[in-house]
Formats: structure tokens, sequence, C-alpha cells
């Protein structure tokens, strides 16, 4: 008896490692200390937006701020599939962009690589979208650039 809870137990854990997180649109926030001083905001901000538009295919919207006292920042949208564990987001304007979005709970983990992070991507100068994103929201009705705030279509 024991043999057999054992084997279902390892069964079962494999299993829930194996399967790709299927739920991942929505909005999330990039987890980062900020700080304000003088009413300017110090350290990076970031959103990313996921929306599914079809079985294995979503949008995605990456936005990253490097703060004050430049506030440089910049916008990613790609379309991507959505089939293994993990998303590559590239960018046209920049072919050494890659940006690789890996997901687990309510946490999206994004990996931002380039061969030179001065507008990387087309995002500002210096500008990283490397961290961790935490889910706080589900249901992506509309895309919205962050930076104009118009809708995405």
């Amino acid at each position: 008896m024991c043999y057999i809870l054992i084997l279902v137990a390892f069964l079962t854990t494999r299993d829930c490692f194996s399967q790709i997180q299927t739920d991942i649109e929505g909005y999330y926030d990039l987890v980062s200390k900020t700080q304000k001083k003088n009413g300017e905001v110090y350290g990076y901000t970031g959103s990313l937006q996921i929306k599914r538009i079809a079985k294995n295919k979503h949008v995605i919207v990456i936005y990253a701020c490097k703060g004050a006292p430049s506030y440089n920042s910049g916008v990613l949208i790609d379309t991507v599939e959505y089939n293994t564990d993990n998303i590559i987001c590239t960018c046209t304007c920049d072919s050494s962009c890659k940006i690789q979005i890996r997901f687990k709970g309510n946490k999206a983990f994004v990996e931002h690589n380039a061969g030179d992070y001065n507008f990387s991507c087309g995002f500002g100068h210096g500008v990283v979208a490397t961290g961790t994103y935490k889910k706080s929201g589900k249901a992506v009705r509309k895309l919205i650039d962050p930076q104009s705030g118009e809708e995405i279509k």
C-alpha cells in the first residue's frame, strides 16, 4: 500500500512540473523598489499586459521606465505563440533583442537580453525590462499603450 501511494505522489508531482501554465492572460506589475524624493520617483517601474487572441497566440505589451532623473522608458509590443513553458519576444528594430518570459504561479519572470542596452529593443537609453512581474489583474479587455494611453488594436 505504501509503495502505491509513493508512486501516485511521484506521478502527480511529475505531471505538475511538466505542464505549461495556461492562464497567463492578464496584467502584471514589475516588483521593484522605488523611492520618492521631492515628487520624483527613483527606480524602475514597469508593466506587462498579455491578451490571448487565439488558442496558443497572445499579444504581449512590455513597458519599462528607468525612473528619475531621466525617466527613460520604452514599450515593446509583440504577437507571440505560447505552447512551451516560456515566451520569446523579439523586435524588428533590434536584431539582438530577445526578451524571454517564464511563468510560475501569479508571476512572470522577464529576462531582457541585447547586444547593446543603449536603446535596445526600441526602449529608451539604458532601459532594461528584466525583473519579476506580479499578476495584478486577470481579464484583459483592451490593450493600452502605457506611454500614450491609447488602445492598441
